[in-house]
Parts: structure tokens; C-alpha cells; sequence
């Protein structure tokens, strides 16, 4: 048999091809994406992580509300019952000399309203029912707005009566200076308790009481919707 005749023999099989073979490609291999999608159990957990530090901030809130102590009220000056001019006295229906002035006309300081400095003052009341003949107590407040020191030596005066009634026929007081000190400091308050006790003369029904100082300093204060009943 010829060389070559065989079946499938091909002559060239132990030859080498003519041009070097390509390498094979080679994809390039891309990192891993350490992304990964958020699921629905990683958002629960995550709205739950809020929840529970807001209800946590709720809860010290609230024990901080609580355990938080609120201070009392200041206590008002005591009243007391020094008269200067009593009620419808000669001195107080004419001209009335008080200590801190030379002379205060029967309205109030108007010889003199500069030597006086304005506080203001505003009253409360915890009833308002009140009867003529008993003592019937009351606040006022007062506060220097100015920018000065207002000194309380001698001790100022004050009177009170229900509005409308004549002024000069009201009694003329002296404040408690032993509790309230020598200086009454800018932008200080004071409390101080008063006793009003409806004379005869006093109208009955729904009125109004005002408080008037008359020597230290300049003050006003009305008590409305007082109801004086017999």
C-alpha cells in the first residue's frame, strides 16, 4: 500500500503550522461588587433602631418633667397696720405731711412729681368676694422698671380705697420698710400682702379697689370685680 492512501492520513499532520498560534482570550475578571441590595428585613431593623431612640428621648423628657421641681411662689411681705393719716382727719382733708416729701396735696404727689420715680405695680386677689367690716387680704406687686435704685428711707406710704369714692377720706399707711429693706434695685420685684377692710361708706356690689402710693415712689394698681357684700 502507498504511503498516503490511508484513510484519514494526512501527510502533514507532524507539521508544525507556518505561523505562531494567538493565545487563547482570556477574559479580564472585574472585582466582586461588595455592594449588596438592601432588603426588607434591614430596613424593619433599621426603623426599629429609630423608633426605639426616639421613645427612649420621649421617656427622658418626661422623667425630667417630672422629677423637675417647681419653686414655690415668693412669700408677700407681710402687711402691717402703721397709720400715718388716719381716715378723715383735718391733716387729711386738707394737706397731708408725710415723711420723704415736704408736702403732698390730698390727690397725691403732684407738688412735687419729679422728687418721684414710677414703679409698676399691678394687684391680685385669691377671692373676690369680700365682705364690708372684715379684712379681706390681697397682693401687690411691684417692680422697679427704672434704671436707679429707688432708696425706701424714709418709709414709703401708700392708701387704698374703692375707686370713685373720695381719696382724701382714705387712711394713709406706711409699707412694711423692715421686710422690704432700704433699696428697692432696678428691675427688682416685691410682693407685698395687703388687708382691706369695707367701711360703712363703701358702695356695695361689683367694684373696683385701687392702691396708691403716695411718698418713695410713684405707684398704681386697681383690683377689679371685688364684690362687697354686707
Amino acid at each position: 500500500m502507498k504511503r498516503g492512501t490511508e484513510r484519514s492520513f494526512n501527510p502533514d499532520f507532524d507539521q508544525r503550522d507556518a505561523a505562531p498560534a494567538e493565545p487563547l482570550l482570556v477574559e479580564r475578571l472585574s472585582p466582586l461588587d461588595r455592594r449588596r441590595s438592601v432588603g426588607v428585613p434591614v430596613l424593619a431593623g433599621i426603623i426599629f433602631v429609630i423608633a426605639l431612640v426616639a421613645l427612649g428621648g420621649r421617656a427622658v423628657s418626661w422623667y425630667e418633667t417630672v422629677s423637675e421641681v417647681t419653686p414655690a411662689p415668693a412669700t408677700p411681705i407681710s402687711w402691717v397696720d402703721t397709720v400715718v393719716v388716719p381716715a378723715g382727719s383735718a391733716t387729711a382733708a386738707s394737706v397731708a405731711t408725710l415723711p420723704g416729701l415736704p408736702t403732698l396735696s390730698p390727690s397725691g404727689p403732684t407738688a412735687f412729681p419729679s422728687l418721684l420715680p414710677s414703679v409698676t405695680a399691678d394687684a391680685t386677689s385669691a377671692g373676690f368676694l369680700w365682705t364690708a367690716g372684715q379684712p379681706n387680704h390681697f397682693t401687690v406687686n411691684l417692680t422697679n422698671t427704672t434704671s436707679r435704685t429707688i432708696r425706701l428711707s424714709p418709709c414709703p406710704t401708700y392708701r387704698m380705697y374703692v375707686l370713685g369714692t373720695p381719696a382724701i377720706a382714705a387712711v394713709v399707711r406706711a409699707m412694711n420698710c423692715v421686710d422690704m429693706g432700704v433699696y428697692f434695685a432696678p428691675g427688682q420685684v416685691m410682693s407685698l400682702d395687703m388687708v382691706y377692710t369695707p367701711p360703712a361708706t363703701d358702695p356695695r356690689g361689683f367694684q373696683t379697689i385701687e392702691w396708691e402710693a403716695i411718698s418713695g415712689f410713684q405707684a398704681t394698681a386697681l383690683l377689679a370685680s371685688i364684690d362687697i357684700g354686707d
